[in-house]
């Protein structure tokens, strides 16, 4: 019968030959997964003449599964050989077993391990993978998380998708570089968090905005919770999410939850005069955000050196602006953490230094209102209709919804409309609309109410617009609470 299997432990071996052997020369014990069996070596002494005995520390190290004994050039004491033994098996489990207290704890859009230390004379540190589930009978690869050695029995794993189940493993590199075998799994499911609380820290205030700030500029904050900063569900990260989190920290009720094509909504308009930029408007501009790059005046001169030289500085009262430099342009944002608006008429907002204003291109411009509606913002003396940004090109209000809510969506050109709703695994629950439409703006209503079988939940809206030479698609996440 075998034994039970080894863990992470010392134990004895005991040999005992059917006669008296000669204790001058020792038996050479090993032990292996696979011939010739002798990936380990016993070290031991005889006891008598009929019993050697050795010892072993397993580890996760040592290597798990099915492993076999061998004894050879031991003698009796007429000089007779035995031959080599490779009968007794034994499973080795040291992985798995020093996986008991391995821990994965789920967090708001993050996942903390933590599991029990092994020798570290032997160890230089740990990997961490993990795979997770796709459907309810698939999963993804496994794949490595850590970017460098862990060095401690604690991990925090940050990038992950809320709602999604993950399995983690653990593995050993000892000081010789190899690695071990996968720990047992340990599986958590993250969560998100609330609406707005872009930080995950379980409260809805400046610091969210200031996340929500830096990943605009490319900072990389950790942790950052994407569905929980995109508070108007568009799909995007911008300005507009700023004015939504302002409306959750005033308990202003009338934000919008979603940002619709506003018809009605009176451009603003734009003028770079005297190293400053004016902005002339109805009073309807809460906040801003724009995109613009510096020419090279000469081509040995670096971009980054004349970025560095630029300098901006704000000079609308009672409002913040940050900016920064992603991938040779700079993205400023302007934004009141009271919820005001730039004044009705002629505002200066910002005064440029070290470099020549000649030589700034605006490439993108926009504002938002109180209601974190969309806001054109048009270079003065521009006559024709600005074009809507893509991610304003579907939009849906309200949302959440239980009833039903209005999908609202703007085409620039003639094109095959199709529009339709799936479920998170990707299955279609309604078609919507699919026909020829000419350009400009529509909106159609979704009850979903009177479906039974639909429960509440997070729904993807698709939209497909095909025209004579390309295809457009855009999808929003709607939230429907029966």
């Amino acid at each position: 019968n075998p034994p039970p299997p080894i863990g992470c432990e010392v134990d004895t071996f005991n040999l005992i030959f059917s006669k008296p052997m000669d204790i001058s020369i020792q038996p050479y014990v090993t032990f292996g997964v696979c011939e010739p069996y002798t990936q380990h070596i016993i070290e031991g002494v005889w006891v008598d003449s009929t019993n050697w005995q050795g010892t072993y520390e397993f580890g996760i190290m040592t290597g798990d599964g099915i492993n076999h004994l061998r004894v050879t050039t031991a003698q009796d004491c007429e000089g007779m050989e035995i031959p080599k033994d490779t009968r007794f098996s034994f499973v080795i489990d040291a992985t798995g077993a020093s996986s008991v207290g391995f821990i994965a704890q789920a967090g708001i859009g993050k996942v903390d391990l933590e599991w029990n230390g092994q020798d570290m004379q032997n160890l230089m540190g740990y990997n961490m993978y993990r795979y997770h589930k796709v459907t309810d009978t698939t999963y993804s690869d496994t794949t490595l998380i850590n970017t460098s050695m862990i060095t401690d029995t604690i991990y925090c794993d940050m990038s992950v998708i809320p709602n999604t189940t993950y399995y983690y493993m653990y593995t050993g590199i000892s000081t010789s570089f190899n690695e071990s075998d996968y720990s047992n799994p340990a599986s958590a499911t993250p969560f998100s968090a609330a609406n707005g609380d872009a930080n995950g820290d379980l409260a809805v205030n400046v610091l969210d905005i200031t996340t929500i700030v830096a990943y605009m500029l490319n900072q990389n904050p950790q942790p950052f919770l994407f569905d929980a900063a995109d508070v108007n569900y568009d799909g995007q990260i911008n300005v507009l999410d700023i004015i939504g989190v302002v409306q959750i920290i005033s308990g202003d009720k009338s934000a919008h939850l979603n940002s619709a094509i506003n018809n009605n909504t009176e451009p603003a308009y734009y003028s770079i005069e005297n190293n400053k930029l004016i902005l002339e408007s109805e009073g309807n501009v809460a906040a801003m955000q724009l995109k613009f790059k510096v020419q090279r005046l000469k081509d040995r001169v670096k971009i980054t050196r004349i970025l560095n030289d630029l300098k901006i500085f704000s000079m609308a009262k009672g409002f913040e602006f940050s900016y920064g430099v992603v991938d040779d342009y700079i993205i400023g944002i302007c934004y009141s953490m009271s919820g005001k608006v730039i004044p009705e008429g002629i505002t200066e907002l910002f005064r440029f230094e070290g470099v020549d204003v000649s030589n700034i291109e605006i490439t993108e411009i926009f504002g938002g209102d109180l209601y974190g509606d969309y806001v054109p913002v048009l270079k003065k003396g521009q006559q024709q209709t600005p074009q809507i940004p893509d991610n304003f090109l579907l939009s849906i209000y309200p949302n959440p919804f239980s009833n039903s809510t209005v999908i609202n969506y703007k085409l620039a050109e003639e094109a095959r409309i199709n529009i339709s709703i799936y479920d998170l695994k990707g299955r279609k629950i309604d078609n919507i609309i699919s026909k020829k439409q000419s350009a400009g703006n529509y909106n159609v209503t979704w009850t979903p109410g009177g479906n039974s079988k639909l429960n509440s939940g997070i729904y993807i809206c698709h939209l497909e617009a095909k025209t004579e030479d390309r295809k457009i698609t855009k999808d929003v996440k709607i939230i429907f609470m029966r």
